[in-house]
């Protein structure tokens, strides 16, 4: 259980630990580089043909407002600037309302789904289809579910490196990240 406090101890808390033990900064950079992998995934998928030009250009967009603001938390970690988390820690938020929006919104078709739902399903009884679109749409509430609670994760790994910068530069201890993980896990 953590507690909200102003200042914390910066070399023995274990608020700044993540990640199997290691330091939130150090729990940042692995989410910054996961962040960049996945924003040149997005960009990569927009190239698929099959896709139309709104998806392509959301692909687009996302990815490298992705790329982004994952640079910037690389960049906020190896220059000791703490202003550099916030973007991330912005765009993240929007991002999980906006998700947390879809699966609200999934849910509720899933749950009333009307009854001229589409043909998909060919073979079936209009009840059998009706059960398969609640199916879909329930399944894809939960996984987005689930990849919304990934996306919660880090970006309270990144808050919290946020947070740890923050009062470093404050304090002025900042300096070797060795020595800081040295003289915190010691």
């Amino acid at each position: 259980m953590y507690m909200l406090l102003r200042e914390r101890d910066l070399h023995n808390d274990n608020y700044y630990k993540c990640l199997c033990g290691t330091h939130v900064r150090t729990g940042a950079f692995i989410v910054a580089i996961i962040g960049v992998v996945f924003g040149l995934i997005q960009l990569l998928s927009a190239s698929t043909p099959c896709l139309n030009s709104g998806i392509v250009k959301y692909n687009i967009l996302c990815g490298l407002l992705t790329i982004f603001v994952n640079s910037l938390v690389i960049c906020a970690d190896q220059k000791e600037k703490p202003w550099a988390y916030l973007p991330y820690i912005i765009f993240k938020g929007l991002v999980i309302l906006f998700y947390a929006f879809v699966v609200i919104v999934l849910l509720i078709i899933g749950i009333f789904a009307p009854s001229d739902a589409p043909t998909i399903f060919s073979g079936k009884t209009p009840e059998e289809q009706i059960m398969a679109v609640r199916i879909v749409f329930i399944s894809g509430a939960i996984v987005l579910l689930i990849f919304n609670a990934f996306l919660l994760w880090f970006a309270s790994i990144v808050f919290r490196a946020y947070q740890y910068m923050r009062e470093a530069v404050n304090q002025g201890i900042l300096g070797n990240q060795q020595e800081i993980d040295d003289r915190i896990f010691s």
